[in-house]
């Protein structure tokens, strides 16, 4: 089967898609030795190069087999190739170098939960997604266990509990008890986490709630991302925007908010909008990605091709894969976790 009708294939559901600016909490300590292979490393694979990443990453650790970071920036390149059982193999030999870093757990949670949903569709492999749902609550679990300050693990549980049946492991009690934390950690990310937990909350509650937080919290960047998607769920597309325009005001990172953004407007049938956020994204200088920014390739050439427009939307199609040969061929943005410093 060949790779992109293999990715057509995957289901990406809820509790996976990427938070706007999220980052996590933690960094690991790491060697002398290997920080300048991992860095190069990283520079390599931001700028489209991954084979080479891969490659430097490999011959790394033929000379170092000891060394847990390497295993685990070459599980963040397998991941992005969407290799997850190698990559899954690449943290677990990190993480029995080194068992304390919460920041491998949780990378480990990360690749269970795309790995049982890539399992979802293959007729002979179905009967593993409940493990490695399982495995995924475990490995978040553990990552918060070790460090109980990490917001974007305890996050990711309440997707996980909240997001999946209970017979795979859901669990909207567990959700609620993890969102509790959060709060107590962090307001803004506890009505994040609170809105997720609670099945029956209304559009209209949530962009009241958002509002509160935005007032009480106005510097808070994350606070207006998550306002501006409620906006855009409720087709208030000027007010999003204003929100957008005041989260990057305050923190020119968070711009893959202009991402979800366009997806959001794509799905609503606002291709003009979704063309705009995409375009912005592609447009703003020294903060983007080569991967983020094929990504937002491949989205102006849906848009394309919902227009009918096949010839313009093939060549768009073609430059996301020129400056990136494994660009992530998903509806759905690549986990900010593939993008954070070694």
């Amino acid at each position: 089967m060949n790779r992109l009708s293999y990715f057509r294939r995957v289901v990406i559901i809820v509790f996976t898609l990427t938070i706007p600016g999220l980052v996590v909490a933690i960094s690991p300590e790491q060697g002398d030795d290997s920080r300048p292979i991992l860095q190069q490393a990283f520079t390599l694979r931001m700028t489209g190069n991954l084979d080479s990443a891969l490659f430097l990453l490999q011959q790394q650790i033929e000379n170092e087999p000891d060394a847990a970071p390497l295993y685990f920036e070459r599980a963040r390149g397998l991941f992005y190739a969407m290799a997850f059982d190698s990559a899954a193999s690449c943290i677990s030999r990190a993480i029995q170098l080194d068992p304390h870093n919460s920041r491998y757990h949780h990378f480990a949670g990360l690749i269970a939960s795309y790995r049982g949903i890539s399992l979802i569709h293959r007729v002979k492999t179905w009967w593993k997604v409940p493990g490695e749902f399982h495995r995924a609550v475990d490995c978040f679990q553990q990552a918060v266990d070790l460090n109980a300050e990490c917001l974007e693990s305890r996050l990711r549980l309440v997707d996980m509990y909240a997001g999946i049946p209970w017979f795979l492991g859901g669990s909207r009690r567990r959700a609620r008890e993890q969102a509790k934390i959060l709060a107590d950690l962090d307001p803004v990310y506890g009505l994040r986490g609170r809105l997720k937990a609670e099945r029956k909350v209304s559009g209209e509650e949530k962009i009241h709630l958002w509002e509160a937080t935005v007032q009480e919290y106005p510097e808070n960047a994350k606070a207006h991302a998550w306002l501006a998607r409620e906006y855009l769920r409720a087709h208030h597309y000027d007010l999003a925007e204003e929100q957008i325009d005041h989260a990057l005001h305050i923190d020119s990172t968070c711009n893959t908010m202009l991402l979800n953004a366009g997806i959001i407007c794509f799905h609503d049938g606002q291709l003009t909008r979704a063309e705009t956020a995409f375009d912005r994204y592609i447009n703003i200088s020294g903060s983007t990605t080569v991967p983020q920014q094929s990504f937002a390739l491949l989205q102006l050439s849906r848009i394309e091709r919902k227009r009918e427009n096949s010839e313009e939307a093939k060549a768009l199609s073609d430059k996301a894969r020129s400056i990136d040969p494994y660009c992530w061929f998903t509806s759905a943005l690549p986990p900010e976790e593939l993008f954070t410093s070694p």
